[in-house]
């Protein structure tokens, strides 16, 4: 059985949260173990037991995890929801570009990258 980590970053509601239900329940049919957790520091001391991480939601401790990841060659998958600029688009400037940034570097660590779809 293998481990699979969600990183989890806030409460979604919507269309994120109903992808996130059939994402778990698409694990589970193939009898992996899923763990949902915020993405913080305990969860970079326990990285290494995960066979699998998956992000969906960006923020400085989802590249801190992704970095880890690389570096203990763990598979990252990375979910890119077509809101992820749109919803930084009312930021100051300079929050806007942290943020940019920030998700451009997970993409880049990522293993591969998905976009939901119907």
């Amino acid at each position: 059985m293998k481990n699979i980590l969600i990183l989890k970053d806030k409460d979604l509601i919507g269309g994120p949260s109903i992808w996130l239900k059939y994402l778990i329940r698409g694990f589970s049919d193939k009898e992996q173990e899923i763990h949902i957790k915020r993405p913080a520091l305990p969860t970079l001391s326990k990285i290494r037991k995960y066979n699998l991480i998956h992000i969906y939601e960006f923020s400085i401790y989802s590249l801190l995890i992704t970095k880890i990841a690389l570096f203990y060659k763990i598979p990252v998958l990375t979910t890119l929801h077509g809101n992820f600029l749109s919803s930084s688009k009312y930021q100051n400037p300079i929050k806007r570009i942290l943020i940019v940034s920030t998700v451009k570097s997970c993409l880049k660590n990522a293993t591969l990258i998905t976009t939901p779809s119907t």
